[in-house]
């Protein structure tokens, strides 16, 4: 796989520069998408809480002998859960 390209434009020339990431651009884009990646699963650790808590409340509801369609409108949507695979720099 060929490395990432950069592109900076000079606004006083006019002149754009094309060149490839250095290896240590390179570590910086690992590490950034390793942050976003653990920032993902700890934010998915905590909607996939927040929906347990969220059924629970919807079986009470329903075992008071409220209507789904009541349930619906007083307890909110569950939370998303976001995929973690993402495109790794190699």
């Amino acid at each position: 796989m060929s490395n990432y390209m950069i592109s900076e434009h000079d606004c006083s020339t006019g002149i754009t520069t094309e060149r490839e990431f250095t290896a240590e651009e390179m570590e910086q884009m690992k590490a950034m998408q390793q942050e976003s990646k653990e920032q993902v699963e700890a934010e998915n650790a905590q909607n996939v809480a927040a929906n347990a808590k969220l059924a629970t409340t919807r079986e009470k509801f329903l075992g008071m002998g409220l209507t789904q369609e009541e349930v619906d409108l007083i307890v909110p949507a569950d939370e998303p859960i976001h995929p973690t695979e993402l495109a790794v720099a190699e």
